[in-house]
Parts: structure tokens; sequence; C-alpha cells
């Protein structure tokens, strides 16, 4: 069970992808397309919090916490907050209640407006 307070979901975050565009000079450019602008839970995620003993490196982990929408996200998104991209790493329906998702996303790339 998660427990998350409506007053939580403070933060707008973009959920896309990139694609190649061909810009006003002809050159292919990369451009994210939005899906969606949900309000978010965001938070960052200790180390042991999320893989207590693994290997992989998870400095720049971050979680977001999103209402349910059916097929809205999956693990092939990315995620833009405050401009910066985010990979998803894992897309989570707690306890199959189809209340809130919760993401897990690292850095991508910090220069995208």
């Amino acid at each position: 069970m998660i427990n998350v307070n409506i007053a939580d979901l403070r933060h707008r975050i973009e959920v896309g992808e990139l694609k190649s565009i061909e810009n006003d000079n002809g050159f292919m450019a990369e451009e994210f397309i939005s899906k969606g602008r949900p309000y978010a839970k965001v938070e960052d995620v200790s180390y042991k919090s999320l893989y207590n003993g693994a290997t992989e490196n998870i400095s720049n982990t971050t979680k977001f916490i999103i209402r349910y929408k059916k097929n809205f996200v999956n693990d092939t998104d990315l995620i833009k907050f405050k401009g910066v991209i985010y990979r998803i790493i894992n897309v989570d329906n707690v306890d199959f209640k189809n209340i809130w998702l919760v993401i897990y996303a690292t850095i991508v790339n910090r220069n995208i407006n």
C-alpha cells in the first residue's frame, strides 16, 4: 500500500518520447513529443530502498508517483521534469489496484528546454 496525500502531487511532469524531426533548415533534430502532463510526487531514491545489493549505478534515480491512467506510460517513454529528461527504468501499478503508478527513472539529458 502506498500513502500519497493529494497535496503531494504538486510537480508537473511531461511524459513523452524523443522523435527525429526535420527542422526549417532541412536537418534532422530530436524533439520531445509529449503524451501528457500529469501532476506527480517527485522524490530522489535512496540506494537501499530501490536495489538493495544491486550492482547497477542508481546515483541519479528519481521516483515519480502519478495517478493511474490506463496505457498512459510504459518503460519505453521518457519523462521531462524541470528541463531534464529521464529514462524510465520501471513502471509499477501498486498492488494492481489501478490507483497509483510509481515510476523509477534515471537522468538522460540535462540540457532540454
